[in-house]
């Protein structure tokens, strides 16, 4: 790859991809040509909401990002677990408007199919990427939008049928403690859906909420 060579400190390069494709969920995820470097690349990527689109696929990465870094074994969403870590390692990340990977949509899937294990991890890594960002340095709308993932992803896991019930409480508490202030959801810019599914979470708490909406199940 040309960029590896004329871009010594280019650590990892992420291309235009299509998730779904060729079903009625088909989404593209386009990028401006764009160099992020230094401390700015972590945050860039929480303001651009990047860990909506952590795949491994539609990314190149140097070698050296790995010397201490491994996908855990044995697990869905596995690239979820380690592109944080791996962007703190990063000397310089750059977006690419060129190329396009094409992610196939699989109705037999293990991450389409709707057991407990298999969606667990990724609500477990994004809850732990919220943990990360709670703090005076990172703006209020970014948190927002990140309780928001969360909060659909626990949903999910209360929709499965072999749902761990006490792990679903527990975790449910912890999300409520970070659950964002009114006038933060009301200027977030989310689809006005995801708004009043966040303002009914925060007030009735995201324990009651999530077993409220856990009324539909999913297929088993």
């Amino acid at each position: 790859m040309e960029w590896a060579g004329s871009h010594p400190a280019t650590d990892l390069i992420e291309f235009p991809v299509t998730v779904h494709y060729g079903s009625p969920e088909s989404l593209t995820v386009n990028f401006e040509p764009t160099t992020v470097s230094g401390n700015r690349i972590f945050r860039h990527w929480i303001e651009n909401e990047g860990y909506r689109h952590c795949y491994a696929c539609n990314k190149l990465f140097r070698r050296r990002l790995f010397d201490n870094i491994r996908f855990p074994e044995g697990e869905t969403f596995e690239d979820a677990a380690i592109l944080p870590d791996i962007l703190h390692l990063c000397r310089e990340v750059r977006y690419s408007d060129r190329g396009r990977y094409l992610y196939h949509k699989s109705e037999g899937s293990i991450t389409r199919t709707y057991r407990f294990k298999n969606q667990e991890p990724l609500f477990r890594h994004n809850f732990r990427l919220l943990r990360e960002i709670s703090d005076p340095g990172v703006d209020e709308i970014h948190k927002v939008r990140l309780w928001n993932v969360c909060l659909n992803l626990l949903i999910d896991l209360c929709r499965c049928r072999d749902a761990e019930h006490t792990y679903l409480e527990s975790n449910a508490k912890q999300l409520s403690l970070y659950r964002p202030r009114f006038g933060a959801l009301l200027s977030s810019g989310l689809p006005l859906k995801q708004v009043f599914k966040s303002v009914s979470a925060s007030i009735l708490g995201a324990k009651s909420f999530c077993n409220f909406m856990a009324l539909k199940k999913y297929p088993s």
